[in-house]
């Protein structure tokens, strides 16, 4: 088991959810956009560290909030 946070979750537990997630987020990425957007907010937050090709590097999750017509 691995803590991440403070939270133990087993690889198992984590590709159970990554199993769920990943077709509701290919559904939302591929929705068809609406023309109008008057208010767009995005910001970012680098809030995860990564093991990747030997070296550790921040990635950021972002963060998009948009309203319609």
């Amino acid at each position: 088991m691995d803590e991440v946070y403070g939270v133990e979750l087993s690889k198992t537990m984590l590709l159970a959810i990554t199993d769920k997630v990943i077709p509701v987020v290919r559904e939302w990425q591929g929705r068809q956009l609406e023309e109008v957007y008057p208010l767009l907010w995005m910001d970012a937050f680098v809030i995860f560290k990564v093991g990747e090709e030997g070296f550790v590097r921040k990635k950021s999750a972002y963060c998009v909030l948009a309203v319609n017509t």
